[in-house]
């Protein structure tokens, strides 16, 4: 189907559903954008946008306004309790300036790409509409002030989040369930280099963060360990505090900052498997707000947006680029245990990693607190570019959140 003059509904005004907006109509595509909020505003801390997302989003002409108000990351690392390096995270220069990650407040790239939307003639923005009906035929339901209309589209994109009314009303074998997965992220005063760039893998979980480019920092780490979520929900914030000091003693000048419980955003993993991405002129899409495993059924996808909205001026990137973004290596499924989310969790997508020695994933298992597995290693023995090599047990794979 040639996008060119091409009839498109993009169902959500969220990161994932502007990107996409923005694509089809610079690919030809005349697009109408629904977002049921009326004055939306971006939900969340911050966002580490790897060199997959940057090379569509530069290719947007998106990437000064995006820099004037990001951290442009070292190499990082992954590291135990006592800030020793378990694990590098190269990250290879792939060209055409992907030779650096991104990190910002997600509302500053959120208001970059409202600000797109808005301006492109090829798109249509409609807030504080809700779609509430679509078909495979293209037929989408919409109401706008308890007023309801109906659109006739060629394709029909969800990016409507974790409880999306297309997903809902095609054929897609979708399965939503919550996990007993939970993460905090917050935004903290100052710029903080105390913990260095990376994650720290500890027994409450992984934390990590970084400094923005706005002078202060972000902050993110599980709250999964029992007494963790319980410190929460009684809002003892120093006894929150405590517990993290005590698990990762550097972490407690950046743990201080933190100005109260209601300045922390609490997410619940919620994961969404799917069979098919596409039913008749339905295609979901993953977002950036709701993160997706890189299994292969999600190739489909990548392959349709490469086919479909790069339009042939813009900057390809190389085969291992895309493969690293959107789609599994060859060796079939992750290995059973390795629950992880992608590094650099809540909010990027996956880094290249390599082991700095033989003896890093054994100290990623005894972090655990589990035994060796057989071999005696208790990490994943594969190391994919989605970021495998993963302590089991605290993580977990996960596709998306409720915020």
């Amino acid at each position: 189907m040639p996008l060119q003059g091409c009839n498109v509904v993009v169902a959500g005004g969220g990161i994932g559903g502007m990107t996409a907006a923005l694509l089809l109509g610079s690919a030809g595509a005349s697009v109408t954008l629904l977002e049921r909020v009326a004055e939306p505003a971006a939900v969340g801390a911050g966002i580490l946008l790897q060199p997959n997302g940057l090379a569509v989003l530069y290719a947007l002409g998106l990437g000064e306004e995006l820099q004037r108000a990001a951290w442009r990351t070292p190499p990082a690392a992954i590291r135990d309790p006592t800030g020793s390096s378990l694990l590098e995270l190269p990250l290879p220069d792939f060209g055409r300036g992907l030779d650096h990650a991104l990190v910002l407040r997600r509302s500053h790239l959120y208001g970059v790409l409202l600000a797109a939307v808005h301006a492109h003639p090829a798109i249509t923005v409609r807030l504080g509409t809700q779609v509430r009906w679509a078909s495979p035929d293209g037929t989408v339901r919409a109401c706008h002030q308890d007023v309801e209309a109906q659109l006739t589209a060629d394709l029909v994109v969800g990016a409507d989040g974790e409880a999306s009314t297309v997903r809902a009303h095609g054929d897609f074998g979708a399965v939503a369930r919550a996990t007993d997965a939970c993460y905090i992220r917050a935004l903290v005063p100052g710029a903080s280099y105390e913990l260095g760039w990376g994650e720290y893998w500890t027994p409450l979980g992984l934390l990590g963060g970084a400094p923005l480019g706005d002078g202060s920092t972000y902050l993110y780490l599980d709250a999964t360990a029992p007494p963790v979520a319980r410190a929460l929900a009684e809002r003892d914030l120093d006894g929150f505090r405590r517990l993290w000091a005590a698990a990762l003693p550097l972490a407690a000048p950046v743990l201080d900052r933190l100005g109260s419980v209601d300045a922390l955003l609490v997410n619940q993993v919620v994961r969404v498997d799917c069979r098919r991405w596409a039913d008749g002129r339905l295609v979901l899409v993953a977002t950036p707000r709701t993160p997706w495993r890189p299994i292969s059924a999600r190739a489909p996808t990548a392959r349709w947006w490469t086919r479909w909205c790069w339009p042939p001026s813009w900057p390809l990137l190389s085969r291992s680029t895309r493969r690293w973004g959107a789609t599994r290596p060859a060796g079939g499924r992750r290995s059973a245990g390795c629950r992880t989310p992608p590094i650099g969790s809540p909010g990027s997508a996956g880094s290249p990693m390599r082991s700095c020695d033989g003896v890093a994933t054994r100290r990623c298992g005894a972090l655990a607190g589990l035994p060796p597995a057989p071999g005696g290693s208790n990490a994943c023995s594969r190391k994919t570019p989605s970021g495998c090599m993963r302590p089991p047990g605290r993580c977990i794979s996960w596709e998306g959140h409720r915020p």
